[in-house]
């Protein structure tokens, strides 16, 4: 949430539909999901696929909560299509995260 929410405020202030910055803006946001990830796999090694997705999932909830009142304080759609899928790469790149943490917590152990 520490990723999230600022890239998708900035993002769906700043940004236009043509803009390129849109990408780097997707990256942000996926690395703060995976960063999410990990920290929950690294501290629950035991379900770290579990913990990673869901810990992405509930900050791309917050993330995308925040973006959809700002878009529709502007009077923009918002699309459940794209929330949708977008939540559904949040939830995977968390649980890759997840594993990756779990790894790195039994190297370190």
């Amino acid at each position: 949430m520490a990723v999230g929410v600022p890239v998708a405020s900035i993002g769906s202030v700043v940004l236009d539909e043509g803009s390129d910055l849109v990408f780097f803006f997707g990256v942000l946001a996926l690395v703060g999901f995976f960063a999410g990830g990990y920290v929950a796999g690294f501290r629950q090694p035991d379900a770290p696929m579990a913990h990673g997705a869901l810990a992405a999932l509930g900050g791309f909830a917050v993330s995308q909560a925040v973006a959809a009142l700002l878009q529709l304080a502007r009077d923009e759609s918002v699309s459940l299509v794209y929330v949708a899928f977008n939540a559904m790469v949040a939830t995977n790149v968390g649980l890759v995260g997840g594993i990756v943490g779990a790894r790195r917590s039994a190297v370190a152990t």
